[in-house]
């Protein structure tokens, strides 16, 4: 085994580990607010919309960033091409992930009889966003992005009323951490992009969600076989 192939199996293991940790600890804190309160909160599908699209309104915000910034990676010149190559096939991917998201959170907010927010189509950039911008500050962008998102899945996860909900959003608040991460390690350059990288970009984060939401089409770390067979986590049945 090559030391990129290495350094890809580590990464992967590294967030794979992430999204684990902070479902279980999204799970203690849940259980530790309703000891507290002594009886479970009353079931409010419509004050969980509020919070669902909100988390909705950033998955879309997300969606529009990652497509802003592939037309800037495009035109960066500074850059090598390989690099932005990499960089660019992760971003789809990450983008592609985003997408299932949103279509999870759109479809229980009408399963709670809500209404969804109007997607835009406009990311969200904030006015420090260099006039000039390289990859490296479309990578410092999104990463940003994926931190507050991480942070706000589970904020919302405290407030929220109904299992079926929390299920949701503990299953994406893992992923946008494991987003964060990456992306980071990145930036830091603690890891690189490769030419691995940019044939597999499914295996950088390779699961949409962290539990089974039921989704067709969906990905989850709860079942997902050829993950535990390639990093032999769990012994032949």
């Amino acid at each position: 085994m090559s030391l990129s192939d290495f350094s890809r199996r580590t990464m992967l293991a590294r967030a794979a580990a992430t999204a684990v940790g902070l479902g279980l600890a999204a799970s203690i804190h849940t259980a530790a607010r309703r000891a507290e309160a002594k009886v479970d909160p009353t079931p409010n599908p419509t004050k969980d919309n509020d919070s669902l699209n909100a988390l909705l309104t950033a998955e879309y915000d997300a969606i529009a960033t990652y497509t802003a910034g592939a037309g800037i990676i495009a035109a960066d010149m500074v850059t090598p091409k390989a690099t932005r190559d990499v960089v660019t096939a992760v971003a789809v991917h990450f983008q592609d992930q985003h997408k299932q998201h949103a279509a999870a959170l759109k479809a229980m907010i009408l399963a709670n009889a809500g209404t969804p927010v109007t997607d835009t189509m406009m990311a969200k950039i904030p006015s420090s966003f260099p006039a000039m911008p390289t990859t490296t500050d479309v990578m410092k962008l999104a990463t940003d992005k994926e931190k507050h998102a991480a942070v706000a899945y589970v904020q919302v996860l405290q407030t929220t009323s109904t299992v079926t909900a929390a299920k949701l959003i503990a299953a994406i608040g893992g992923v946008e951490t494991q987003h964060f991460v990456v992306l980071y390690l990145l930036v830091e350059g603690l890891i690189q992009a490769n030419a691995g990288t940019a044939m597999n970009p499914t295996l950088v984060v390779p699961a949409a969600f962290v539990l089974d939401v039921g989704g067709a089409g969906t990905t989850s770390l709860e079942n997902f076989p050829a993950l535990d067979a390639l990093l032999k986590l769990d012994a032949a049945a």
